[in-house]
């Protein structure tokens, strides 16, 4: 076989473990992102919201019915606070017992829900040095649990695909090369180039050559 009509050796299989590689460092990367951005947006309320004094003065609060709110109180110091509604009733007040959750310095301790829209009166004591609080919405469960869940659903996924995919990328690649790197492609000589030529047989007589009187 000539070397003009020798096959062609197929390229390097370096693909699949890019590939592999790239999906096993993006994915937790990515997945990472998105539970920092769940938690951050589950939490960005009570971040932005005013801060208050609890020195016994009520403080004007500005709500919308229906969402439930918390008061976020600093370093857990909750003490004694009410919440009254625009047409003076007093709102029921709820200690959180369901689950604890801290903010910077800020933890959530009484949840109450709004029945009306308009400006609401919050007023906290201390029996000692008047802390600061905050009121916020307590806890965006769904959005907090969902990116969570997401997030860390993506990491394993992407994990144990890119291993997967670098594995098969290994192997062929391994593969490859005891097929072509030490024995030589099919039709070509093999590594190393032909042999010298003194180690060629010696040629046979010449064969009479045609139109050419002997």
């Amino acid at each position: 076989m000539s070397p003009s009509a020798a096959p062609v050796p197929p390229k390097k299989p370096l693909v699949s473990i890019i590939v592999g590689i790239c999906v096993l460092v993006l994915g937790p990367i990515v997945g990472t992102i998105i539970i920092v951005y769940s938690t951050m947006s589950s939490f960005s309320g009570v971040l932005d919201a005013p801060t208050h004094t609890a020195d016994g003065s009520p403080s004007a609060v500005t709500l919308t019915a229906g969402a439930e709110m918390g008061i976020w109180t600093e370093q857990g110091n909750f003490g004694q606070c009410s919440v009254t509604d625009p047409t003076g009733q007093a709102v029921a007040l709820n200690a959180n017992s369901a689950v604890s959750v801290n903010t910077g310095n800020f933890s959530l301790g009484g949840i109450f829900t709004p029945t009306v829209d308009g400006s609401y009166e919050v007023q906290c004591t201390s029996s000692g040095t008047p802390f600061e609080f905050r009121v916020a919405p307590s806890v965006q469960v769904a959005k907090f649990a969902g990116g969570l869940v997401i997030g860390i659903g993506l990491i394993i996924v992407t994990g144990l695909a890119g291993l997967a995919i670098l594995i098969v990328g290994i192997v062929r690649r391994v593969s490859w090369n005891s097929q072509y790197g030490r024995r030589g492609v099919p039709g070509y000589p093999p590594v190393g180039g032909y042999p010298p030529a003194g180690s060629y047989p010696p040629a046979g007589p010449a064969g009479p050559v045609p139109g050419r009187a002997n």
